[in-house]
């Protein structure tokens, strides 16, 4: 029932009724007259709707909880090893919380260097973490490593150099060095005889 609409009709009764009560009675109006009146407009006006009983407001909704941004790291971001050696790389998948996300389908590339083309991939552990191990293909130089991760925003590139042995650390393989046992990293043979001058030390020295 529209309550507005029942409000207006109470006032038009009352007025009508007001009207006419006013227009027969001349005369002083009794307290009797007054009772009646009264009673007409209780009646008119207390015959309204019904108020819907209150009801109890619930707890506000939650708000939804904002996405994570999740990201990968590759360690070690760096690392030396010699040729014809493995090297072992860990991709770690967390998110904003710091915790590990588990089962994130990850994929390992190296884009670039002696060991270029090599791929891994696999899902991630209850750490959140998968391992990659590849093996040197005998040549030296910088590989480059990227991995992407299903659901990650950005993975961190780690780099692994392969080096030739160099048993002095002079900065020349042994295979090339005239002297791999002693530091000569000008290569000097005074004498020609094809072994490095620091490892003439009197005698004729074989080169190993």
């Amino acid at each position: 029932m529209n309550t507005q609409s029942d409000t207006r009709t109470s006032i038009s009764w009352f007025l009508v009724l007001g009207s006419w009560f006013f227009a027969n009675h001349k005369r002083p109006i009794t307290s009797t007259k007054w009772l009646l009146l009264t009673l007409a407009v209780v009646l008119l006006f207390g015959a309204g709707s019904p108020v819907p009983p209150a009801t109890e407001a619930g707890p506000p909704a939650e708000a939804p909880a904002p996405a994570l941004a999740c990201f990968c790291m590759i360690t070690p971001l760096m690392a030396t090893n010699l040729v014809g050696t493995s090297h072992t790389v860990t991709v770690t998948y967390t998110c904003d919380d710091g915790e590990g996300v588990s089962g994130r389908p990850v994929t390992l590339n190296i884009t670039s260097g002696p060991n270029a083309g090599f791929a891994g991939e696999g899902d991630t552990n209850a750490s959140g973490q998968i391992s990659f191990t590849y093996t040197s293909n005998g040549q030296a130089g910088t590989d480059i490593i990227e991995a992407t991760a299903q659901g990650a925003g950005s993975c961190s590139s780690a780099t692994k150099t392969w080096q030739l042995p160099d048993r002095d650390g002079d900065g020349v393989p042994d295979a090339n060095d005239n002297c791999p046992d002693t530091p000569n990293p000008d290569q000097r043979d005074t004498d020609g005889d094809g072994v490095g001058g620091a490892h003439d030390t009197g005698g004729h020295h074989e080169r190993r």
